[in-house]
């Protein structure tokens, strides 16, 4: 099998487990998700918050506030790695940077779309434009990983063929 052959099914592959991931933390209810969220903040604050001096209503509001970061950090992180994998898979064709760039977060962004489309039908769920936003930016931070990559590489290669 051709080597460039072997690495789009690889990529193929990657991008769906990643959009079934995706799909999956989607599909969970609202308590489900929400459970989710907070297990990690609460590992987060018995690691990190040792402040016992405040309120109640400022640990509630700090607990608030770190269980959207959290949220919002998912949804960027999975989309980086979707936009990473999508970027290199169309790197594997003959088509300029610029196309890449395109095709990677149009793709994103409608799989983000159909995502937020998708949670609307799930129990206590919704679909929010926010988090289109928050995915499609981690998508385009995928492509500018790939992007200083490949520079890095090239001016490597450049210094050790001179």
């Amino acid at each position: 099998m051709n080597k460039i052959i072997g690495k789009r099914i690889i990529l193929t592959i990657l991008i769906l487990i990643n959009c079934v991931v995706i799909f999956n933390f989607s599909a969970q209810k609202a308590e489900e998700s929400s459970g989710l969220s907070s297990r990690v903040v609460d590992f987060a604050i018995s690691k990190l918050y040792t402040n016992k001096s405040v309120s109640t209503e400022e640990e509630s509001a700090f607990v608030e506030n770190l269980t959207t970061f959290v949220r919002k950090s998912a949804h960027f992180s999975i989309y980086t790695c979707l936009g990473i994998l999508t970027y290199v898979f169309t790197s594997t064709y003959n088509i300029d940077k610029k196309k890449r760039l395109i095709y990677t977060i149009t793709f994103c962004f409608v799989y983000a779309c159909s995502d937020e489309f998708h949670q609307t039908f799930v129990d206590g769920r919704s679909g929010e434009i926010r988090d289109i936003c928050i995915d499609t930016s981690g998508s385009v931070f995928g492509c500018l990983v790939v992007i200083g990559i490949q520079k890095v590489k090239s001016c490597l290669n450049k210094k050790r063929n001179n």
